[in-house]
């Protein structure tokens, strides 16, 4: 018997396939850049920054009219819907925010004397959780980020805040768990999801905020839902993640004890994966803080964003980073909190007993609610704090930077004029002086080296649409600022990352 070896891919026969060396296609772009360039006098429509092709502007404008007052049910169109729906949101949200914050000014559909809850009911009643959730940790660091909130006079910007966070919060994990879940059970979903959800991310906030004014109005809805739009991605992410790292065992066993399809999801899937999904959760609530700052440009005001976008206009530095101080103290403490929820573990506990030794922490809870407003009633300092108890470190803040301004204005300076002259305006040259077809071809080929036809195609596309709209030179410019960004993070953030996991 004689055997019939494969063709070696060095070898002369008709089988052979020579796989081309990944320098060569690099190798030839390099010379038809250098070519462009040498008659670049001649091209002058491949090199430099090109005019629009395409009046892609007046496209997306007349796509968004034709979006927005769009008929949907006889006389009502897609606005006024939206409208709608963000007029009946508000009810849930002002109600929320009456609830939290005393200063709030109460709606008309609710009397003037309407109560809020007192500070003290509140912050012991979070302390109580902190303590159900994490232990006594938790409850301290709850105890004393209230007490900040109290004593810096923010309670009831804070108030806001949390209103925001825990409207938005709420539509953000449902969306999302529903979301992911189908992405979990529909690859071809999936694919299309992922290409929205990395929009949802990276489309700046600013350039999705006229539309959602121009659909809710000017009210804190339109903060909410643009919140929920940048804050419900990782939200789907980790629930595909999550109901993929359930063990087959699992699956197999529910299957065995005779679960149906949707028994298998919700009675054995979601359990198991219940740490990471709060992972999930955890997300959801640092990116809604994320933009509380920027939510209050379009209505969401009054909150810890509000304030710090109002401090900085007014070049109040110290007040605003007190109230930045006070975002982050909430951030960690919703991190903390959840993380210690996500990884405490059921007790076991006798059925014959009592409701008190099976739920101590919501009796204690609701027993301290009841005793802590009736002794609000009688002590009104219990119920808002005085504000001639409060204290403010900003005029230390604004002295310290007074102090660097007088002392460094004149080197910070020269380092600002020096990086912007000589490295970023020069590098923007360089980019602009490459010619823009190579550029794109460059990009593309590095999709296909990287990924096949699929990545080559997306950003070879999306590069040709960006010369289309022309808008290759303010591309140049963002790739220049977020490729410094990237390099200055790398060289700190690298040794500080070396560091913490060495100590």
């Amino acid at each position: 018997m004689t055997d019939l070896a494969a063709p070696s891919a060095a070898g002369m026969g008709t089988g052979a396939v020579r796989k081309l060396p990944v320098w060569l296609p690099w190798l030839l772009l390099l010379g038809l850049t250098a070519i462009i360039l040498l008659f670049r006098n001649d091209l002058p429509a491949l090199v430099g920054a090109p005019k629009a092709l395409l009046p892609v502007n007046i496209w997306l404008t007349n796509a968004w009219e034709w979006f927005v007052d769009a008929p949907i049910f006889y006389w009502a169109t897609f606005k006024d819907l939206t409208r709608a729906l963000s007029g009946w949101l508000n009810y849930p949200m002002q109600l929320l925010q009456v609830l939290l914050a005393p200063d709030f000014q109460r709606p008309q559909w609710l009397p003037e004397t309407f109560p809020s809850i007192p500070w003290l009911t509140l912050a012991g009643v979070a302390g109580i959780a902190g303590h159900y959730a994490g232990g006594w940790r938790i409850a301290l660091l709850t105890l004393l980020s209230t007490a900040y909130f109290a004593i810096f006079g923010m309670w009831n910007a804070t108030g806001l805040t949390v209103a925001s966070v825990l409207f938005a919060v709420p539509v953000g994990l449902i969306l999302g768990l529903i979301v992911g879940i189908f992405s979990f059970n529909n690859p071809r979903f999936r694919e299309a999801i992922t290409v929205l959800m990395d929009l949802m991310q990276t489309v700046p906030f600013f350039s999705y905020m006229v539309p959602v004014v121009v659909l809710f109005g000017i009210s804190p809805v339109s903060g909410m839902v643009a919140t929920v739009i940048f804050a419900m991605p990782p939200m789907v992410r980790v629930t595909e993640l999550a109901l993929r790292g359930v063990p087959d065992e699992l699956i197999d066993f529910g299957r065995m004890v005779g679960c149906r399809p949707w028994q298998i999801l919700w009675l054995v899937r979601l359990p198991a994966a219940r740490e990471t999904l709060m992972i999930g959760l955890n997300q959801v609530i640092l990116f809604s803080l994320n933009l509380v700052i920027l939510a209050a440009v379009i209505g969401a005001g009054g909150g810890l964003g509000f304030e710090v976008w109002n401090a900085l206009n007014r070049l109040y530095i110290g007040r605003g980073l007190e109230f930045g101080m006070a975002i982050v103290i909430l951030a960690v403490m919703m991190d903390r909190f959840l993380r210690a929820l996500a990884a405490k573990r059921p007790q076991s506990i006798d059925p014959k007993a009592g409701f008190v030794a099976r739920h101590p922490h919501l009796l204690a809870g609701a027993v301290f609610f009841a005793i802590s407003w009736l002794l609000t009633l009688a002590v009104p300092a219990l119920a808002v704090w005085p504000k001639t108890l409060t204290i403010t470190t900003a005029p230390f803040w604004d002295a310290i930077m007074k102090w660097v301004i007088v002392n460094w204005f004149d080197y910070l300076s020269a380092f600002r004029d020096f990086v912007t002259i000589h490295i970023v305006n020069n590098l923007h040259t360089f980019m602009l002086f490459l010619p823009w077809p190579t550029v794109v071809a460059a990009m593309a080929l590095a999709g296909w080296q990287l990924g096949g036809y699929r990545l080559a195609l997306l950003p070879g596309l999306l590069m040709l649409a960006i010369v289309a709209a022309g808008l290759w030179d303010r591309t140049t410019q963002s790739v220049l600022e977020m490729a410094i960004s990237v390099a200055l993070c790398v060289l700190f953030g690298f040794p500080l990352g070396i560091w913490a996991a060495r100590s």
